[in-house]
């Protein structure tokens, strides 16, 4: 991954700060969208009309 991990002492594993994990899946999730977005465009009716969740 493209972003600094780091070690915690007593603790197993690497770990990333949360903000930057966070701007990396966005910066993917965004070029994810652009490859897929005549698919994402064609649901883009059945949203919710004031664009939060259907289920809140």
């Amino acid at each position: 991954m493209p972003i600094e991990t780091f070690t915690l002492v007593g603790r197993r594993g690497r770990f990333a700060r949360t903000f930057e994990l966070a701007r990396w899946l966005a910066s993917r999730g965004a070029a994810g969208m652009r490859d897929n977005e005549p698919e994402a465009q064609a649901g883009a009716g059945s949203a919710d009309p004031q664009g939060g969740d259907a289920m809140r």
